[in-house]
């Protein structure tokens, strides 16, 4: 390899030589500013990345780092499989309650929990609003965006995990936590989340605890080719590339890159996540990507069985719980067209919101699919299912 960069090398500036100038002069310069650009790539590339952020005030780790094997199990064959989905939690305002009632919100891609945390939060409020059992909340990561420093390392090193990995490690993880909350246990899912959450529901189904009601918040069900979503597409290798060039940036440009990216203010939970995951650890950016190329295959209508067949199948089950399904206009990843194919599968007891249309919206522009960065959507949506939930 270095020596083919050496003949590459003599033959640029053979080439350079015999322009004129200031062609010469520009060329010499890019190639200056390559061979820059490749040497800080390839150190951000060697480096351990750091430690992500912290659970924010009031939140502590559930779960975090390397799942415990029991005696005599076998470890993962891969090691990023060895690490298990992270999940904060926010423990019940009522220390002795009398019911014990838990909500887990299940992320879109990309899965960090700490995005999440400050709709658990409002979530938590409303239920107090409405007279409810204070619940404790959880927001349950994904394996293919560990925070912590020996995760991001080893996730760095390997292939993302898919939509089907996630899937099952998630509902691993929530039929986990279902059975800490034999007074019921919610459970959210967000966007691709959704999708994961009908999955879940024929593990939850048959637990003694029950799940009084299941919500679907902007659900991804089914990929719609020859739309935006195909231009999402982009190859791994670029996504790779442009994540190690985000992360070996330098610090005051990290920091105003943050801005538009987490759609928040400095000293914003969302600013420092952003800073702190997407412009420090390079696997964050390749894992949405790479769990985004999964997702497409996985909820591909063309193939038999998926996209909206399948929710059907789902939400036809016996027994099943209550669907709260939450949708807004102009949004990508769930579009009104599906609005109306998920009303078509729902029954009587189940509930569906254009929240664009909504009264609790009044004053406020209709949410965008990335609620959750704005508290003052995240508000609104949590009395939505605070109010769900007191009818059950």
């Amino acid at each position: 390899m270095a020596f083919l960069q050496c003949v590459l090398a003599i033959g640029v500036m053979q080439v350079a030589s015999i322009l004129p100038s200031p062609l010469r002069e520009i060329l010499l310069f890019f190639i200056c500013l390559g061979v820059l650009w490749g040497g800080a790539l390839v150190e951000q590339a060697s480096k351990l990345p750091s430690d992500g952020p912290e659970p924010p005030s009031g939140w502590s780790w559930k779960l975090r780092g390397k799942a415990k094997r029991a005696d005599g199990e076998e470890e993962e064959a891969d090691e990023a499989d060895s690490f298990e989905p992270e999940v904060l939690m926010l423990a019940s305002k009522t220390k002795k309650a009398k019911k014990s009632l838990g909500v887990a919100l299940v992320p879109g891609n990309p899965g960090v929990p700490h995005y999440y945390c400050e709709f658990g939060e409002e979530i938590q409020k409303a239920f107090d609003t409405q007279g409810l059992a204070s619940p404790t909340i959880y927001c349950v990561g994904y394996k293919n965006f560990p925070t912590c420093a020996e995760g991001a390392a080893v996730r760095q090193k390997s292939s993302p995990a898919s939509l089907e990995q996630e899937s099952t490690a998630i509902g691993e993880v929530l039929v986990q936590l279902q059975e800490l909350h034999p007074d019921g246990f919610v459970i959210l899912g967000h966007s691709i989340g959704a999708w994961i959450v009908l999955q879940t529901l024929k593990l939850v189904n048959d637990s003694a605890s029950p799940v009084p009601l299941a919500v679907l918040a902007m659900p991804y069900l089914e990929y719609r080719p020859f739309s935006m979503q195909t231009l999402m597409r982009v190859p791994l290798s670029l996504a790779r590339l442009v994540a190690l060039t985000a992360t070996a940036l330098p610090s005051r440009l990290k920091a105003l890159l943050a801005l538009p990216l987490s759609h928040n203010p400095r000293g914003s939970l969302a600013y420092d996540v952003t800073l702190k995951t997407f412009l420090c650890q390079p696997h964050q950016l390749s894992a949405v990507v790479g769990l985004y190329h999964t997702e497409c295959s996985r909820l591909d209508p063309a193939k038999q069985g998926q996209g909206f067949s399948e929710c059907k199948s789902i939400l036809s089950m016996e027994d099943r719980p209550p669907v709260l399904a939450l949708f807004t206009k102009g949004d990508m990843w769930a579009p009104m067209e599906h609005f109306y194919k998920l009303k078509g599968l729902l029954s009587d007891r189940d509930e569906i919101v254009d929240l664009s249309a909504d009264p609790t919206m009044k004053g406020l522009k209709a949410p965008s699919h990335s609620f959750v960065l704005s508290r003052q959507h995240c508000q609104s949506i949590a009395g939505l299912v605070a109010a769900s939930m007191a009818k059950r």
